[in-house]
C-alpha cells in the first residue's frame, strides 16, 4: 500500500494527543485495553487498562515488545495471519478472533481481539477483551449468576461488592414478578419459544414475522419497547427492520448504524450481550444514558443474534418503569436471542429466493415481449428491402438499431443471471481508466470527455457496463448530440465518480423514484429501465452506492449527474 509518511505521522500524532484527552473517542470513552500496533505487529502505544489486563509494567516499553510476545508460541502464526489480514483488508472493516494467554501470575486468560487498520497508515488498532460465558453454560448452571453482569469489567465501571447485593436482588425479582417454581419458569420459556416458532411458520414475510416476535415479547415478557436490528450485506452498518413502542424520532435518528463503532462492536462483531440497568454505585456512559432518554426507559438490552457463528443482527428491549432485569428476563432473552436468529435466517433465504424468482420471471417477460418485439422490427426491416421505393442506407440504419437494441437486452439479461449468484462474483483489482475507456469507442458519435484518473477499485469484469448503462440511459432522454463527462476523485478509501450528461434531466419526483423501485419486491423491468437495474445492482455486490440528481442544481434542462461511490483498492506496490 502506498501512504505518505508525513500523513501517516499526523495521524498518529492527533491518536497520540488523544490518549490524554477525557473525551478521546479511542482510549477514554470506550474504557477498553487498547492497544496500536506497527505493521510489523510491534507495539507502539497502549493504554493503562492493556497494561493492568495483561499484567505488564510501562517500563515494558524500554525494549522492542510485540503484541504476539503476550501470547503462547502456538497462537503466534495465527495472531500474526490475523493481523496481516488487517492489513491487507480491501474493505478494512474491524475483525474478531479468539486467543489464549497465560498471565505473570500464572492465570489462564481467554481474549477476543478486535482489530482494524488506521485509516491513512499502515498501522493497527486493537481491542482486547475477555468474552463472556456461553449461553450454553449458563441454560446448564442457572445458580451461576457471572453472566448477569451485562458489561465486561474491561468495559465499564464495575464495583466487585455489588455481585452479592445484585444477586440478591434479582432472586428477589424473579419471585415478585413470577410467583412460580423454577421448573414452571423453564416451562414458561418455552411456552413463549414455541409461540414464536408458531408465529414464524405462520408469517409470509420476514419484517411480520419479526413484528409478532415483538408483540410476543411484550405481551409475555412485558418489556415495552422493541426493536431489531440487521446488519446490511457490506457488514459495517446496520438498520432497524422492525419495531414496536419505540418512539418514531428515535427510529428516524438510529435507524442507520454504524456497528463497527464503539460500543456496537461489542454487540455486532464479539457477539457479547449488553444490559444497562440502574444499580446503585453503577456509572452509566453518556451514550446509554442518551439511549435511555429518547427512549423513555429505565433499562434496556442488546442481545445479538448469532447464526452459524456470525453476528446477523441484536435484539433491543427496553423497560419504561423497571430499572433492572431479573436473572429470569436475561436468561429468556437470550434464549429468544438464540431461537429468532435461525428464524431470521430462514426468512432471509426465503426474501432472497422470492426475489430472484421475480427478477426471473421480469427476465422471462422482456424476453417475451421487448425482443419479440424487436425481431418483429428486424422481420419488417428485410420485407421492405424487397420495396424499390425504400432506400437501402435507412432500412440499414433502422435493422442496425434493433440489432443493438437486441444486443443490449441480451447483454444485460446474461449479467444479471451470472450475479444472481452470489459466489460468481469474486472482486478484484480493476483499473478505473481502463474500464472507462473500454466503453468509449462504443459511442462514435458522441463527446465523452474523461481525464485519466490512475485510480483502481475492488469490481470485476462487468464494471464497463455500468457506465455504459448509464450513458444509455441519458442519450435515451435526449439527443445524440449530449456530451458525456466522467470524472473521478478519490474520497478516503472511496472513489468518487460523477457520470454526467448537457442534455435533457429528470424532474424532482422522477429523480427521487429513480432507484427507489429497484429494492420493492413487485418491480417492473422493461427494455428502459433494464440497463439502470443492471447498472445498480451491479453497483450492490461492489458495495458501492449511486445517486443522481441535476448536474446544476435546479436547472433540469442543464442535464443530468449521476455520482457513484466505490471502494478504492490500493496498489501495494
Amino acid at each position: 500500500m502506498i501512504y505518505d509518511s508525513k500523513s501517516e505521522n499526523n495521524i498518529l500524532t492527533k491518536i497520540l494527543e488523544q490518549s490524554y484527552d477525557s473525551a478521546s473517542f479511542l482510549f477514554d470513552i470506550s474504557k477498553g485495553a487498547n492497544v496500536i500496533l506497527k505493521e510489523s505487529g510491534q507495539i507502539f502505544i497502549a493504554n493503562s487498562i492493556f497494561f493492568k489486563m495483561f499484567e505488564l509494567e510501562f517500563n515494558v516499553f524500554q525494549k522492542d515488545l510485540f503484541l504476539k510476545d503476550l501470547f503462547e508460541d502456538n497462537e503466534n502464526e495465527t495472531l500474526e495471519k490475523f493481523l496481516k489480514n488487517r492489513i491487507s483488508d480491501p474493505y478494512n472493516s474491524p475483525k474478531t478472533s479468539i486467543f489464549q494467554t497465560i498471565l505473570e501470575s500464572g492465570k489462564s486468560m481467554i481474549v477476543i481481539l478486535t482489530a482494524i487498520r488506521i485509516p491513512g497508515t499502515n498501522n493497527i488498532l486493537v481491542s482486547a477483551t475477555e468474552p463472556k460465558k456461553p449461553l450454553e453454560d449458563i441454560l446448564e448452571a442457572p445458580e451461576n449468576n457471572a453472566y448477569k453482569s451485562g458489561f465486561k469489567k474491561t468495559f465499564s465501571k464495575y464495583l466487585d461488592d455489588e455481585d452479592e447485593s445484585r444477586d440478591y436482588a434479582f432472586e428477589k425479582e424473579d419471585s415478585k414478578n413470577y410467583p412460580v417454581k423454577r421448573n414452571d419458569l423453564r416451562n414458561y420459556q418455552l411456552e413463549i419459544l414455541n409461540e414464536i416458532l408458531i408465529s414464524a411458520n405462520s408469517s409470509f414475510t420476514l419484517n411480520r414475522m419479526l413484528d409478532n416476535v415483538l408483540d410476543i415479547i411484550s405481551t409475555h415478557l412485558g418489556f415495552e419497547i422493541n426493536y431489531i436490528y440487521l446488519k446490511n450485506s457490506d457488514g459495517k452498518t446496520a438498520n432497524i427492520i422492525s419495531a414496536f413502542g419505540a418512539p418514531h424520532f428515535f427510529i428516524e435518528s438510529q435507524k442507520n448504524l454504524d456497528v463497527r463503532s464503539w460500543p456496537y462492536n461489542l454487540i455486532f462483531y464479539a457477539g457479547q450481550a449488553k444490559y444497562i440497568e440502574n444499580l446503585p454505585d453503577v456509572t452509566i456512559s453518556r451514550h446509554d444514558l442518551n439511549i435511555l432518554e429518547n427512549l423513555g426507559a429505565l433499562s434496556y438490552a442488546a442481545i445479538p443474534l448469532i447464526s452459524d457463528n456470525t453476528v446477523i443482527g441484536a435484539l433491543y428491549t427496553a423497560k419504561a418503569y423497571e430499572g433492572t432485569f431479573t436473572s429470569f428476563e436475561k436468561e429468556t432473552l437470550e434464549i429468544i436471542g438464540k431461537e429468532i436468529s435461525n428464524i431470521i435466517l430462514r426468512g432471509m433465504l426465503q426474501d432472497k429466493l422470492e426475489k430472484e424468482c421475480i427478477e426471473a420471471r421480469q427476465c422471462f417477460g422482456l424476453i417475451l415481449d421487448d425482443i419479440n418485439d424487436l425481431n418483429e422490427n428486424l422481420m419488417r426491416s428485410v420485407e421492405s428491402i424487397k420495396d424499390p421505393k425504400k432506400s437501402l442506407n435507412e432500412l440499414a440504419k433502422l435493422m442496425s438499431k434493433d440489432i443493438h437494441e437486441n444486443r443490449l437486452i441480451i447483454n444485460n439479461l446474461k449479467i444479471i443471471r451470472e450475479i444472481g449468484d452470489s459466489s460468481n462474483i469474486q472482486l478484484k483489482k480493476v483499473i478505473l481508466d481502463e474500464s472507462i475507456r473500454k466503453i468509449i469507442p462504443r459511442y462514435p458519435t458522441i463527446k465523452i470527455k474523461y481525464t485519466d484518473s490512475l485510480y483502481c477499485v475492488y469490481s470485476d469484469e462487468y464494471l464497463p457496463e455500468v457506465f455504459a448503462n448509464l450513458i444509455n440511459f441519458m442519450l435515451d432522454l435526449g439527443t445524440d448530440s449530449s456530451d458525456i463527462i466522467i470524472e473521478a476523485e478519490a474520497v478516503s478509501d472511496s472513489v468518487i465518480l460523477s457520470v454526467e450528461s448537457t442534455g435533457p434531466g429528470l424532474s424532482d419526483e422522477e429523480k427521487l423514484l429513480l432507484f427507489s423501485d429497484f429494492d420493492e419486491e413487485n418491480i417492473h423491468l422493461d427494455a428502459k429501465s433494464l440497463g439502470l437495474y443492471t447498472a445498480f445492482i451491479l453497483l450492490k455486490h461492489y458495495n458501492g452506492r449511486i445517486t443522481v440528481a441535476d448536474r446544476v442544481a435546479g436547472n433540469r434542462g442543464k442535464g443530468l449527474s449521476f455520482k457513484i461511490g466505490l471502494i478504492r483498492y490500493y496498489d501495494e506496490s
